[in-house]
């Protein structure tokens, strides 16, 4: 019997990324701030959790790769530039299906859920910044193995090694 490596190859910001299917979780760090970005992919890529983490600082960005590569959970900024209040989180999570965590250093954070939930939606997990990577960390394994999300494309065909 052989085994089977599947690798994803794509190209990432002009770079060509491969990840294997070895149980990797794919997660996407969107944040205004390059420096939170870049440290929280670093963090989560080191934490020996078998998470694959990538990082946009563009929420049009963010969608576009969302729509692509369909993460396992998108960790968002509620206040990035170019958004309207929870729409994105909520297409990302409701139509294309990926755990959503939000976080936010801002005290005003709390009226834009509540009006969310007021308006129908479903509920947001949230962190607040900063976190400890180890609790961070935590709260998204939790996320990971509870995620309650729209349903994935499931591919139709099988393969077969002999």
């Amino acid at each position: 019997m052989s085994n089977l490596l599947l690798v994803c190859v794509s190209f990432f910001k002009g770079v060509l990324v491969l990840s294997s299917s070895f149980g990797s979780k794919i997660i996407l760090v969107v944040d205004d701030e390059p420096a939170i970005v870049q440290t929280l992919v670093l963090v989560l890529n080191h934490s020996n959790q078998n998470f694959f983490a990538i990082g946009s600082t563009d929420i049009a960005e963010a969608l576009s790769i969302v729509h692509g590569i369909q993460p396992d959970l998108v960790l968002l900024d509620v206040m990035m530039p170019g958004a309207i209040r929870l729409e994105h989180a909520i297409e990302m999570r409701d139509r294309c299906g990926c755990a959503v965590l939000l976080m936010s250093g801002n005290t005003g954070t709390q009226a834009v859920i509540d009006e969310s939930a007021t308006a129908g939606n479903n509920p947001f997990e949230i962190v607040a910044k900063p976190i400890h990577p180890t609790q961070l960390i935590s709260k998204i394994q939790d996320m990971l193995q509870s995620a309650q999300v729209a349903p994935r494309w499931k591919n139709p065909l099988t393969f077969h090694v002999q």
